[in-house]
């Protein structure tokens, strides 16, 4: 349209040139013939000045005069009117030259216009197609986390049942463990009688090794304490404070322990050793801790076996939900079916809750 426009003032202005150079050349042609005629009367002025001093040539002097000014006339005419021819041909051509280029530039905006829609209509379906992609992928994306969500609850459904049936198992097999314990144990008392806390040894000379150690209550000897080894260092305190025991045989472990200090740790045992100046046995409360952590991982090793049991299970359940999964995709890839169909998702679960 601008080109248009532009074509359109372009013509307009050089038509209006053309007219002012065509107006100003009249005017001079004008100008000639006008002096022309000024000098075709002055000569006429004088020929009848000349023709009254001789009046036999005054008629013919007026006739041409009159001829003259007829001639001129029709010879101005003439003049005229080619000029005019020329200036029509010549406005002619340039008209059928701006039509030309009015019918060309016409041409261009019908093409850009067409362009323009085209595209528009491009643009418009890109968008169209976008905005449906993406509501499918928020469509497949939502059916997705169903189906996962779904899944992940039969799976821990699945697995609670699995725990469940091993921790029944166990409380099970514990519960006849002691049945049968309690069964035996009175028939196994009444038969060792009074022997059933005696101690057995590989050899005699072992058991009168163990004589010869044995201590008897009336014979232990206690020796007093020092108070002082009570407050002697920070983390340090006495074996007998340490110790717990039945108050049966107090006096044993008073004749066991004695004056002996027990150390948190080894660092205020080298303080108590080499700056105090006294002999202790260094023991680390940590490593008691550690035998004891060891103990209860010991003891909790069938747990860890339940575990491995765990694990093999939920692979097997995870390897039978791909097959499952695979199987219904064959399904709905032979029947033309979509695979996030509803009733299918339910056949599914249904499917994997009768393999666990």
């Amino acid at each position: 349209m601008n080109n248009t426009e532009k074509s359109k003032e372009e013509v307009v202005k050089d038509l209006k040139t053309r007219q002012e150079n065509l107006f100003d050349r009249l005017q001079t042609e004008l100008k000639s013939v006008r002096r022309d005629a000024d000098k075709a009367q002055e000569k006429s002025i004088s020929a009848q000045h000349s023709a009254n001093r001789g009046k036999p040539g005054r008629a013919l002097k007026s006739s041409s005069s009159k001829l003259a000014v007829d001639e001129r006339q029709t010879l101005e005419a003439l003049r005229e009117e080619k000029t005019s021819s020329r200036t029509l041909a010549r406005l002619t051509e340039k008209q059928k030259g701006y039509e030309e280029k009015k019918e060309l530039r016409s041409k261009d905006l019908r093409v850009q216009t067409a362009r323009k829609t085209e595209v528009k209509i491009e643009w418009l379906s890109g968008n169209f197609t976008r905005d449906i992609l993406i509501r499918t992928n928020v469509v497949n994306r939502k059916l997705d986390a169903e189906v996962d969500e779904k899944l992940q609850n039969v799976y821990q459904q699945l697995l609670q049942s699995g725990i469940d049936k091993h921790e029944s198992e166990h409380e099970a097999r514990l519960k006849k463990t002691l049945a049968s314990l309690q069964r035996i144990f009175p028939a196994v008392s009444v038969v060792l009688g009074r022997n059933i806390d005696a101690i057995v040894f590989d050899e005699e000379k072992t058991a009168i090794d163990c004589i010869e150690i044995c201590f008897s209550f009336t014979c232990i000897v206690i020796s007093s304490f020092l108070t002082m080894f009570r407050t002697f260092a920070k983390g340090a305190c006495l074996a007998v404070d340490v110790v717990q025991y039945e108050p049966a045989i107090e006096r044993a472990i008073h004749h066991a322990c004695g004056n002996a200090l027990v150390c948190k740790t080894m660092e205020v045992a080298r303080y108590v050793c080499y700056d105090k100046g006294q002999e202790v046995k260094g023991l680390i409360r940590v490593c008691d801790n550690l035998q004891s952590q060891r103990l209860e991982l010991s003891k909790q090793k069938p747990c860890a076996k339940r575990d491995e049991n765990l694990v093999s299970e939920v692979s097997r359940l995870e390897s039978a939900i791909t097959l499952a999964r695979d199987n219904v995709f064959c399904i709905c890839f032979q029947c033309g079916l979509p695979f996030s169909h509803p009733h299918l998702l339910i056949r599914l679960l249904a499917s994997l809750t009768l393999v666990a």
